[in-house]
């Protein structure tokens, strides 16, 4: 997944992705961890990295790994529950 910072409803969008995949199956969330210049999210747009896992949690997920993937961006490692 990585749109997350531009949905409205994240909590629907990992509750469907924790719906989808297969028992051992993982939801990888790439996401910006801060804009480079114009790209990336704008005006506090981007996700909070802890909120998400919070939500995730929420959502019958549980994360696995956390690592930053570049200078720009972040990524979470989730299984279900």
């Amino acid at each position: 997944m990585n749109v997350i910072s531009h949905l409205k409803d994240k909590n629907s969008a990992l509750t469907e992705a924790a719906r989808l995949i297969k028992d051992d199956g993982q939801v990888v969330v790439v996401d910006w961890s801060k804009s480079l210049g114009t790209l990336g999210p704008q005006n506090g747009a981007d996700t909070d990295p802890q909120k998400l896992i919070e939500l995730a949690q929420v959502c019958g997920l549980r994360l696995v790994e956390n690592f930053s993937c570049s200078d720009y961006h972040y990524c979470l490692l989730f299984k279900k529950v």
